[in-house]
């Protein structure tokens, strides 16, 4: 698949390191495009293969429930590649868990435990996206992808 018309674009990807935003974030090195990495590990083993595949991006331990953090690498991304045009905010942890049969039974949650999902599941798609906002290009888009666990019930997972 080409989308030729991505070649010389920048994007801030957040949860770049693993999963959805690794792969995004190498799809649209194939397509030509530059990219600011956020992840809350370093997405280095990401920057080492966009750099592979003749890529130019930029890395950042940024944890997304840090809006001053956040600000600061989508900030830098802009003056490094002198732009924004987009967006894909995939950052989301689904618990010490994950998505498995052990689950999380809401009486087990402990506070701790439910401050870091609702700080990376909620808070870090308002602090990407509006960080994003304030240095978008006109014309430029944010795409924000969550999980189904919002919508599909699971035994024994929560939030």
């Amino acid at each position: 698949m080409s989308y030729s018309d991505l070649k010389g674009k920048v994007f801030v990807i957040t949860g770049a390191a693993s999963g959805q935003g690794r792969v995004t974030s190498l799809l649209l090195t194939k397509q030509g495009a530059k990219l600011g990495l956020l992840d809350l590990k370093h997405p280095q083993s990401v920057l080492d293969e966009i750099k592979e595949l003749g890529g130019e991006a930029i890395g950042f331990q940024v944890d997304v429930g840090d809006s001053s953090g956040v600000e600061a690498a989508v900030k830098a991304t802009k003056e490094r590649f002198g732009k924004i045009d987009g967006g894909a905010n995939l950052a989301g942890w689904a618990g010490k868990y994950g998505f498995t049969s052990k689950g999380y039974a809401l009486d087990t949650v402990t506070d701790q435990e439910w401050d870091a999902m609702i700080s990376v599941n909620l808070t870090g798609v308002k602090n990407s996206t509006a960080s994003e906002l304030r240095h978008i290009n006109k014309g430029g888009s944010i795409v924000n992808i969550s999980s189904v666990a919002g919508q599909r019930a699971t035994p024994w997972n929560c939030p």
